[in-house]
């Protein structure tokens, strides 16, 4: 299966505008709405790790969510901002846990040992002329692209065999 999106790819972006559209309905219960789009469990992350902020209900926790990923796919980095990031090299797209992310090697990340393979939590901005790309949890800087570091940790066991890879080229990125 082909899927074909547009640069800048922003992989959740129709799907944090989808559920704002939902939300818009105040009959429509937000858990619904979300397992609607396929973002319960981002949700449910979120909540885990990221949401500092406590509402008086469900439906105004759903809306600062999307509200805050929609802000985070549409930002655009600081040069500062970049030049401090880690630098994510032989990197790929794939689609893993239904979700878009970047596999690749990891360089300067505050957590993580240096040349690590990786894959991020979900892709929310790849720029257009891919030399950075926000996850949900951080920037990178982008070095070479190399889709042979998909089927190396495939054939290492390191991701699951129903991982896809998402081919992106000189034009729009196309999922296999």
């Amino acid at each position: 299966m082909t899927e074909n999106h547009k640069y800048p790819f922003q992989p959740l972006l129709k799907y944090l505008t989808e559920l704002k559209r939902l939300l818009e309905d105040d009959e429509l219960c937000p858990d619904y709405a979300l397992e609607k789009v396929g973002l319960r469990r981002l949700f449910s992350q979120w909540q885990q790790t990221g949401c500092k902020r406590k509402c008086s209900r469900n439906s105004e926790t759903v809306i600062f969510f999307c509200n805050n990923l929609l802000e985070l796919s549409m930002m655009e980095p600081d040069p500062t901002i970049i030049w401090c990031a880690p630098l994510l090299n032989s990197w790929c797209a794939i689609t893993s846990e239904d979700y878009v992310r970047l596999l690749g090697r990891v360089s300067g990340h505050p957590r993580l040992r240096e040349h690590a393979r990786i894959r991020t939590s979900p892709l929310l901005h790849l720029s257009s002329d891919r030399s950075w790309a926000r996850s949900y949890n951080r920037f990178y800087t982008l070095g070479q692209h190399d889709t042979s570091m998909f089927f190396r940790v495939i054939s290492d066991g390191l991701i699951p065999s129903s991982t896809n890879l998402i081919e992106i080229g000189e034009g729009s990125p196309r999922r296999h």
